[in-house]
């Protein structure tokens, strides 16, 4: 859809494409397709076995041939960097980027290079990188209008402001692309509708724990874990992903106030050894706020521990519980 008015593609092109797609975050829309390119660049050039030829190698300069290389390695291709090859290709683009942002060149690529010299790429978390990257390329003077829309809005899935704004005004415009604009409606109306849900069942969940109200003096975290969970598991088909990984993390910083802030010396004791002992009975001598806390992460465990059993057939229990014990062990004094 996004490269049917153009009929031919250079390898440099469809690299290009693939490149923006993924750093404005809304590749995983056309992963059939990314695979697909990639996959047959990786038979023609690296593949074992194979009469490897490809008619475009000796014209492609080092932007090129990088680019194929970094992505081939993001999505799982195996090759090779050329033992200490890459490491000197880095120190010398390095040096001669520094010096790049200081010559009256075009403006929007020497705002790309200072980004990268400053942030790298696998420093970067997608969400707010993509925002970054969609508002450096709305300035760009080829931009195409299809990518940034489809970009805009999926960010906006997550962090929400003026999505319906703009889904209303681009419905508005005379070069409206009607299959666009279905996919647009569709994915906003879907994933909102998926996190309102997850949002309601983690808040029933937090309530029954009686937490927010039998331990006040413990940080309330419920929408800003979730709100992380998103962030590294945006795909809507992970939401069972994303609860479970809310209420670990809410609970760990329970956990983490009750050593840091609220228990005493003896009762952290006690606590830790109710964690490694893994018995209900072993809560008996805690007060009720540690018990509280206990009981709650104890059904969390459980409750995945079980999901998984029944789901994949695999007894997790004895790892999880170690991941609690020491959770545990890494928070008590010494």
């Amino acid at each position: 859809m996004l490269v049917q008015e153009k009929q031919v593609w250079s390898v440099e092109e469809l690299l290009e494409v693939i490149d923006e797609l993924q750093r404005v975050g809304i590749c995983y829309h056309f992963e059939d397709e990314i695979n697909q390119i990639l996959g047959c660049l990786y038979e023609k050039k690296y593949a074992v076995g194979k009469n490897n030829s490809d008619s475009e190698r000796k014209e492609r300069d080092l932007y090129t041939t990088a680019l194929e290389f970094r992505l081939l390695r993001q999505h799982g291709f195996i090759v090779s960097q050329g033992e200490t090859t890459l490491d000197l290709a880095r120190e010398f683009a390095t040096n001669f980027l520094q010096k790049y942002p200081n010559k009256k060149i075009d403006a929007n690529l020497s705002l790309l290079v200072r980004h990268a010299l400053e942030l790298p790429i696998h420093w970067r978390v997608q969400r707010p990188n993509a925002r970054w990257f969609i508002e450096a390329y709305e300035r760009k003077s080829d931009v195409n209008s299809l990518v940034l829309q489809l970009a805009r809005l999926n960010l906006n899935i997550v962090q929400r402001p003026n999505a319906t704004t703009f889904i209303d005004a681009y419905e508005r415009r005379s070069d409206v692309n009607s299959l666009v604009l279905e996919l647009t409606k569709l994915d906003f109306n879907i994933v909102q509708a998926i996190h309102r849900e997850e949002l309601k069942h983690l808040s029933s969940w937090w309530k029954q724990t009686c937490i927010a109200e039998k331990l006040p003096f413990a940080r309330d975290r419920l929408v800003e874990a979730y709100t992380w969970s998103s962030g590294y598991l945006p795909r809507p088909e992970h939401g069972y992903a994303r609860i479970m990984a809310t209420k670990v993390n809410t609970l760990t910083t329970v956990l983490d106030d009750i050593y840091d802030v609220y228990g005493t010396l003896e009762e952290l004791q006690l606590f830790t050894d109710a964690f490694q002992r893994w018995d209900t009975e072993a809560i008996e001598k805690l007060p009720e706020y540690m018990q509280i806390c206990y009981l709650a992460a104890y059904n969390v465990v459980n409750e995945m521990a079980y999901d998984v059993l029944t789901q994949q057939g695999f007894l997790s229990i004895p790892h999880l519980r170690k991941s609690v014990i020491y959770t545990g062990l890494t928070f008590t004094p010494n």
